[in-house]
């Protein structure tokens, strides 16, 4: 395994894990991309950073997963729910599901979203549309019944994540191909206390994000860091499937954020 590299910025203009640095004819070319050999890491500079006092490990043998869903996606709905879904039967994970949300009573919806966030949740994970709006406050996370929360919401709501969970952020199906707006959702839920973000840099089926996250829970769960188990998980779908959309997971947080059995 190659060594671990941390970028520290404001925001986010490259995609680190795809800098090349291998020869143009080479017939294995994802072997040299950075994201292939090395685990990168980034820090955004902000004043806002409350999640940066919490220690690395988190401390649980179950740990407490809230779900926020879009499930109107075919993926998400016959893939990815039913896959945390099982963690929790087989008792690796306790799971909360974000109830159905109705547009039309917007912001009393928000306040109920806000307690959600506020739960003693260890992680928080989120598969759903991501939308790309100008000016960016207004880009904004499409879930179940159509609910849009935007990047104003949370300015405005003043949303808190008081118990710091890393937060997966499975942006399914989005067509945003550009890393500031992904560093921006990434600040601002550092900003509200996320302990650290796994989001993606560019366009991601759901029917892949799906897969994605079941293989990364097994490497998460077994004690492997978060930066360790993404990189795993990549290999994994590439030496098994020659797929390179792992490489589309970026990863804003210390990546020795990992699980460790308290029991």
């Amino acid at each position: 395994m190659g060594r671990i590299i941390q970028v520290a910025s404001e925001d986010f203009f490259i995609p680190w894990e795809l800098l090349y640095d291998g020869p143009l004819n080479a017939q294995d070319n994802t072997s040299y991309f950075w994201g292939t050999n090395h685990i990168i890491s980034r820090t955004i500079i902000q004043d806002a950073r409350p999640g940066d006092f919490v220690p690395s490990i988190i401390e649980s043998s179950r740990p407490r997963v809230g779900l926020v869903v879009y499930d109107s996606l075919e993926y998400v709905s016959k893939k990815e729910i039913p896959t945390l879904r099982e963690l929790h039967r087989s008792k690796r994970i306790q799971l909360s599901l974000l109830r159905s949300l109705n547009a039309n009573q917007h912001d009393e919806e928000l306040v109920d979203f806000g307690r959600f966030l506020c739960r003693n949740l260890q992680i928080i994970h989120v598969a759903c549309h991501a939308l790309e709006r100008i000016p960016v406050h207004q880009s904004y996370l499409l879930i179940s019944n159509e609910f849009p929360i935007s990047i104003k919401d949370f300015v405005v709501s003043e949303f808190e994540m008081k118990c710091n969970p890393f937060v997966i952020l499975n942006a399914c199906l989005t067509s945003v191909i550009n890393p500031l707006y992904t560093s921006f959702w990434a600040a601002e839920l550092w900003k509200r206390g996320a302990r650290g973000v796994l989001a993606t840099d560019f366009h991601i089926p759901d029917d892949f994000a799906a897969a994605f996250s079941k293989e990364l829970y097994q490497h998460l769960l077994s004690g492997k860091p978060i930066g360790e188990a993404l990189l795993v998980t990549r290999h994994y779908f590439w030496e098994k499937q020659c797929n390179p959309l792992g490489l589309a997971y970026a990863l804003y947080s210390s990546p020795f954020i990992r699980i460790v059995n308290s029991s």
